[in-house]
């Protein structure tokens, strides 16, 4: 995955050891989106208590935040939770 370069250097020098390699990738992408739920209850938790400059800067730090650490397949279903909580 191109969010590792490091950890994508190291799956290529240990092709013996892959299928470990793949399985270390999966658990890093379970802990990233459970991250991504956190963060979207603590949104719509702000949202519920209606601090409305707080929640705005909470979803810019969380769109700096995706950019950053997770694949664009996460980010296209995190921005339908975004819409909808604008309505």
């Amino acid at each position: 995955p191109n969010i590792f370069p490091a950890v994508k250097e190291i799956f290529i020098l240990k092709g013996q050891q892959s299928l470990s390699w793949i399985l270390l990738l999966i658990t890093i992408r379970i802990i990233l989106s459970s991250i991504v739920l956190v963060d979207a209850l603590w949104i719509i938790i702000i949202s519920l208590w209606g601090n409305n400059w707080l929640l705005k800067n909470r979803i810019l730090l969380w769109r700096v935040h995706l950019n950053i650490f997770f694949p664009r397949w996460m980010i296209h279903r995190l921005w339908i939770i975004q819409i909808l909580l604008h309505y």
